[in-house]
């Protein structure tokens, strides 16, 4: 399931609303083999937008929990009028990541978490008046301004202005904005992160992790592994996610994944725990696998069925999985690994399923 959170600019009917349109990609793309989008309602009225705006925060206020916020003001100045409200969002705990154009002032600092600067740009989600919430009800409100000439200046009440929105609790909607959001967020900041900060970083819930890994002896590996291993296990630890070990060295054009060690015809397919690898022949992958037991997260393996990162893509789609991490190697790898597909950049629509880069210090930094 993928879906662009941008306008298309290309229709061909000049009466047909780019907004709608997104819609109808949103649910084709984020429905899958599912049911159509659940809890939905497009909206036109900057009146009402407002009213569901309020609604958010007073739920969020009341539920009295911490939790995080995403919004989107289009410019810093939006703020102004805001700034005791989101100050008092900030004082019960609530995580407030807020987009858009222009610079925080001192006058800001108390209302908001985090502050993502973007470029303007009239067809991103990112440059939207937006909420997005997981906690305590999963909801996402989009307000999209059509009113170009004068996108992101002046008031909700002046002539001209005008919005076209939705707002939606489905969590696929929620669970693709919010991933998205994230990955914006990462590659504004452009700051490598240790696990203690990746872990903080990321604002919404994920529950499976995949990492791109090896069975092959750490000698022989393009990378050191170990340290890569440990880290994960971290960050599952505090976003209380499992992992999945997907063994790219698995894919061969000659045999199939568990060939040299299924002789007995044991399963291959699907998801492995270390019994299964230790069946298949796959002892550094249970090794590994082993590492993160000791940490007490859920670990299970894939093996992969074909080169390519395109394939990884699928198989993290395949089976929900929120984050996927992958060694810097990856990046410029070696000529034959980009011949069959092996690389970062082979990856489209990869916000799908969010992308980050293990890099040789240690740290997580953004795949761009």
């Amino acid at each position: 399931m993928t879906f662009k959170w941008q306008l298309n600019k290309t229709t061909s009917d000049e009466n047909a609303s780019n907004v709608r349109q997104l819609v109808l990609e949103m649910d084709e793309g984020l429905r899958g083999s599912g049911l159509p989008i659940e809890g939905f309602e497009f909206i036109h009225s900057s009146k009402k937008m407002l009213d569901i705006t309020r609604q958010i925060e007073n739920d969020i206020l009341r539920s009295q929990q911490p939790s995080s916020l995403y919004v989107g003001f289009q410019s810093i100045e939006k703020l102004d009028t805001e700034i005791s409200r989101y100050e008092e969002l900030i004082n019960n705990n609530i995580e407030v990541k807020a987009f858009g154009i222009g610079k925080p002032k001192d006058e800001h600092k108390h209302s908001l978490s985090t502050w993502v600067e973007i470029p303007k740009s009239v067809s991103l989600v990112e440059n939207q008046w937006f909420l997005v919430s997981e906690s305590p009800s999963p909801i996402a409100f989009v307000g999209w301004e059509v009113s170009e000439e004068i996108f992101a200046e002046g008031k909700l009440s002046d002539p001209g202005k005008m919005f076209e929105g939705f707002v939606s609790s489905d969590e696929r909607v929620i669970k693709s904005l919010l991933q998205h959001l994230d990955s914006v967020y990462m590659t504004k900041s452009q700051q490598p992160m240790d696990a203690d900060g990746l872990s903080s970083f990321i604002g919404r819930k994920v529950e499976k992790v995949m990492l791109v890994t090896h069975d092959k002896p750490e000698k022989n590996m393009p990378f050191e592994y170990t340290q890569m291993i440990k880290d994960t296990s971290e960050i599952c630890g505090k976003l209380e996610s499992e992992v999945i070990l997907y063994d790219l060295s698995a894919a061969s054009f000659f045999v199939e994944p568990g060939g040299h060690g299924d002789s007995a015809g044991q399963r291959w397919k699907g998801l492995l725990n270390r019994r299964d690898l230790e069946l298949l022949g796959r002892n550094d992958l249970n090794k590994q696998m082993g590492v993160i037991d000791e940490t007490n997260v859920n670990a299970q393996a894939l093996l992969a069925e074909k080169h390519g990162f395109v394939s990884i893509h699928k198989a993290a789609l395949d089976h929900n999985v929120d984050l996927v991490i992958v060694p810097e190697y990856y990046e410029n790898p070696s000529l034959i690994d980009k011949i069959v597909g092996n690389q970062l950049s082979n990856l489209d629509d990869y916000e799908a399923t969010s992308f980050v880069v293990y890099d040789v210090e240690g740290n997580f930094k953004p795949f761009n």
